[in-house]
């Protein structure tokens, strides 16, 4: 259907005939009644009473002049979306970790309207391994992950960041170490089978820490409950202890080398994700930025 029709219609609705339309448009008197006829053809339904003189619309064409209202503002709306070129627009899936979650996802949500204004996210979370199949599979437009393991070479992986792995103790541990810990005390280990957990998996068998002890949680704020309150002690990102650590809780380096988990944007490797990942990359990593330094402050006024 084409919208020039449904403006002209609209046109007649407004100024009451066919000559001041075709005046107000700068067309002629038959192109009008040629466009309304082609009009009536296409929707097989009599839009104007050709009795009377002028034709005067029946009451089903001034329903039809009232909807194309709708339809012609949807045309601009399309338009205007196709117009943004390269930037983010449109509906975009995207899966973030459920460890990274709490810290990203409500900033760039609120954030998401004044950066990218033509888009919108529909965010789900789930553990990275799962996150990454969906990219794959075309479920998810593109997913914050934790790199770990083999990677799909039909992905491409974007770093975002690096977040330092730390120790967190309960008050009264005696160890300083990864190994004297393990001896004296049940380590908590968060989901061996999330990305997070690959990481400390691999750590733990690379210095050979035995932690068959170890009590598993699928969820960090509930590992770091576990620690405030002496249950054992753990191994995570530096930014989720310092968010869920009891005043108390003494947090330490692992003293076995740098430990990190590092933080990508996972992507198909196609054409189509070249036009917008480059946007999603910057937003994602203007929000961290931003959660960041909200949570320094927090800490600040906190220790004041």
């Amino acid at each position: 259907m084409r919208t020039q029709n449904l403006e002209t219609l609209q046109r007649i609705a407004r100024l009451g005939s066919f000559s001041l339309a075709a005046e107000e448009a700068n067309m002629t008197l038959s192109s009008v009644s040629m466009q309304m006829k082609a009009l009536e053809e296409e929707l097989g339904a009599e839009l104007f009473d050709r009795a009377s003189r002028p034709p005067r619309l029946t009451p089903l064409g001034r329903r039809v002049a009232e909807q194309a209202g709708n339809v012609l503002h949807e045309d601009q709306v399309l338009r205007e979306l196709c117009s943004i070129g390269e930037g983010l627009a449109g509906t975009f899936r995207l899966g973030v970790i459920s460890s990274y979650a709490t810290r990203l996802i409500p900033k760039f949500l609120q954030m998401a309207p004044m950066n990218a204004p033509g888009a919108e996210f529909d965010v789900s979370t789930g553990l990275s391994s799962d996150l990454s199949a969906s990219v794959l599979s075309g479920r998810l437009d593109a997913a914050v992950v934790t790199r770990a393991g083999r990677e799909d070479p039909l992905l491409r992986f974007d770093t975002m960041g690096r977040d330092p792995m730390v120790l967190a103790l309960p008050k009264g541990a005696r160890g300083e170490t990864l190994r004297q810990l393990a001896d004296e005390l049940r380590f908590l280990h968060f989901q061996p089978l999330s990305g997070i957990g690959r990481v400390i998996a691999d750590t733990l068998a690379k210095h050979k820490i035995d932690v068959r002890r170890a009590r598993i949680f699928d969820s960090i704020e509930t590992t770091m409950e576990c620690v405030n309150i002496g249950i054992g002690f753990t191994l995570l990102p530096e930014p989720d202890v310092k968010r869920y650590a009891a005043a108390d809780v003494k947090i330490l380096q692992p003293k076995i080398g740098r430990v990190e988990r590092e933080v990508a944007l996972v992507t198909r490797i196609e054409p189509s994700a070249e036009r917008w990942r480059g946007a999603l990359l910057d937003m994602l990593a203007t929000t961290e930025r931003l959660a960041q330094g909200e949570q320094k402050r927090t800490a600040a006024g906190m220790d004041d």
